[in-house]
């Protein structure tokens, strides 16, 4: 993929933010049936925030990139991830997204590309360190 920005209003460009907008939605369901299923208190409150900001920040990308390159064609998602392995879904699921959007040039999309990483970062190490 050539990145968000290049092709503007062009399709290659839509497809990569359409990848991450539909990847993030899948995480979102990843993370709130996994919030829903643990027994771990901390595990539960960090998911919950996760899987609250994560809609606001792919809202945030889809809207700012329809106004770029028009309305998008978002994809349904399908992880594998392991639901009993939040962490490791979730930072697969990152991976995902931070490849799709190598190569971006845009920096208003950069920069909500950016909180991205800083919701899924911050609710790893809530995971990680605080459970």
């Amino acid at each position: 993929m050539d990145g968000l920005a290049k092709g503007y209003r062009g399709k290659k460009g839509s497809e990569a933010v359409a990848q991450i907008i539909g990847t993030m939605f899948a995480s979102r369901d990843f993370a709130h049936r996994a919030h829903l299923k643990t027994s771990s208190y901390s595990t539960h409150k960090a998911l919950d925030d996760f899987y609250i900001g994560v809609v606001g920040k792919a809202d945030a990308i889809a809207e700012a990139a329809q106004g770029m390159f028009g309305k998008l064609d978002i994809p349904v998602v399908t992880l594998k991830d392991d639901i009993n392995e939040p962490a490791n879904g979730l930072e697969s699921q990152l991976e995902m997204i931070v490849g799709y959007g190598k190569g971006c040039e845009e920096s208003m999309l950069l920069n909500l590309l950016d909180e991205v990483k800083v919701c899924y970062r911050t609710t790893l190490y809530k995971l990680r360190e605080l459970n």
